[in-house]
């Protein structure tokens, strides 16, 4: 019975370190923030944040670092750049419209992948 667990779950690993669930990732996550820009106003901007232990953060940038690393940098609670290392199953996004202030420009979240060798 362990044995074919222990089949199962190399499987899942496998299947979670595929460049195509990568992908896939980058493409749900850039295609859901899109459709929640599209019904801002003028005046409003999506702020993203993600919790990583005590601390959240606003996202402003989604790194892809590997299969089983995303790299998320952004600002903290003081206003202080920021960057968290984070296991794919441990990332959780909340999403907030907030009012702009005058002369501020939206900022769109991010999303690379590591360059090609």
């Amino acid at each position: 019975m362990f044995a074919k667990l222990n089949e199962i779950n190399n499987l899942v690993s496998t299947l979670k370190s595929s460049p195509e669930l990568q992908a896939d990732f980058l493409d749900a996550a850039r295609a859901q923030l899109a459709a929640l820009g599209k019904i801002l106003k003028e005046d409003e901007d999506l702020a993203v944040y993600a919790s990583v232990g005590a601390d959240r953060m606003r996202v402003f940038d989604v790194e892809i670092a590997s299969a089983t690393l995303i790299v998320l940098h952004g600002l903290d609670a003081e206003g202080s750049r920021t960057s968290a290392l984070v296991h794919p199953d441990a990332l959780n996004f909340v999403c907030k419209v907030m009012k702009l202030k005058p002369g501020v420009k939206r900022r769109a979240v991010g999303f690379h992948t590591p360059a090609a060798k």
